[in-house]
């Protein structure tokens, strides 16, 4: 007979596998992601995993104004980057994919305009990185940024012409701990209504207070750099909420655009209020 003393000592329940044949047939590789260079001379190719792994599925998740993210790495949430990275010349059809290997797994690759170098975004357990590799007979990619870059709000660098490097979103240095959340109401909440009918749509993961503010300020918050192909490191703005950047065609230049209030508790970050400036 079972008794309740005889479930209480029962062991956990456990994921149960499929059979072998549904197992294969849902590991089995998907073709890649590919990313062609701007003089159509270069293909990287990104290895996609069949599917997450549950740690992936379970991870924590952090959610503000829309925005879902990752709280390790400051990227996007149930991201399952790729496996493995290669590059192949498009000029030798028959030549063998040269493996391009990094400390972590790719999330992108991205070529700059001369076709010269490509750009990796890679991500740890302890954040998401930059690697740059030379095109040519040995392409072998070397860290330039380590984990801090920002990738909440979209891919965190962009190529500048030439020889001139990169300019990334990087997490503050001496970011801290996330604001806790005070029990003490700072005053009512109070929303006005005209008294007609205003139909509206509804969003997911809005803000509802102001420590969702505090919180949306710490963990979208990024400064803006400029990073070199030696790795040298050079301030270009200070901390904020930075949704985009656009060098110029001569790299003179940048238009950035900046997320600041009044926060909005309706909409999502998308339609917040910005000022688009230009950086020399």
């Amino acid at each position: 007979m079972l008794t309740l003393a005889s479930l209480a000592l029962a062991a956990p329940a456990t994921y149960e596998q499929p059979p072998a044949d549904i197992a294969a047939v849902l590991d089995a590789p998907r073709p890649p992601s590919l990313r062609i260079s701007p003089d159509q001379a270069w293909l990287v190719l990104l290895d996609r995993p069949a599917l997450p792994p549950i740690s992936e599925v379970a991870a924590p998740i952090v959610k503000v104004a829309g925005v879902r993210l990752d709280p390790r790495t400051h990227g996007p949430a149930r991201e399952n980057p790729y496996t493995a990275a290669s590059l192949r010349p498009l000029d030798k059809p028959g030549a063998a994919p040269v493996p391009l290997k990094v400390d972590g797994l790719a999330r992108d690759a991205f070529f700059d305009e001369e076709s010269r170098h490509v750009a990796m975004t890679v991500t740890t357990d302890e954040g998401i990185s930059l690697w740059v590799a030379d095109l040519g007979a040995d392409p072998k990619p070397r860290r330039l940024v380590g984990p801090r870059l920002q990738a909440a709000l979209g891919s965190p660098c962009d190529w500048l012409p030439g020889d001139q490097g990169l300019v990334c979103r990087v997490v503050p240095e001496g970011l801290g701990t996330p604001p806790a959340e005070d029990p003490t109401p700072t005053g009512p909440r109070v929303q006005e209504s005209l008294g007609r009918k205003a139909p509206a749509r509804t969003y997911a993961d809005l803000l509802q207070s102001e420590h969702d503010e505090r919180l949306m300020e710490h963990w979208l918050q990024s400064e803006l750099v400029r990073v070199s192909l030696d790795g040298k490191v050079t301030p270009l703005a200070p901390a904020g909420i930075w949704r985009w950047t656009w060098p110029s065609p001569d790299g003179s230049w940048l238009l950035v655009s900046k997320v600041h209030e009044p926060w909005s508790w309706q909409v999502p970050l998308g339609s917040f209020p910005t000022t688009t400036t230009a950086i020399e």
